[in-house]
């Protein structure tokens, strides 16, 4: 009896090629894809954060003083 070790018996069918989704579901576990998702949602998060803080940077509250060009201060520290 001399059979190769490589050959598929002739009981078994062919296995048909899978398609691109099959073969995405096969090699993606659902662990990973949770932890996308979650790592994208936290990152748009920080962006919408930022873009709230940031989107119309105006002062609030901030005395302002107007002084005429020759007015100075003294010094507060003796020249040396």
């Amino acid at each position: 009896m001399a059979s190769t070790p490589y050959s598929s018996p002739p009981d078994e069918p062919e296995p048909r090629p899978k398609g691109f989704a099959a073969e995405l579901r096969d090699a993606v576990s659902v662990r990973a894809v949770v932890l996308v998702l979650g790592v994208f949602a936290l990152q748009l998060g920080f962006v919408l954060s930022y873009m709230g803080a940031f989107h119309a940077p105006a002062p609030h509250r901030i005395p302002v003083a107007v002084a005429p060009p020759g007015a100075r201060q003294p010094a507060t520290w003796p020249a040396p």
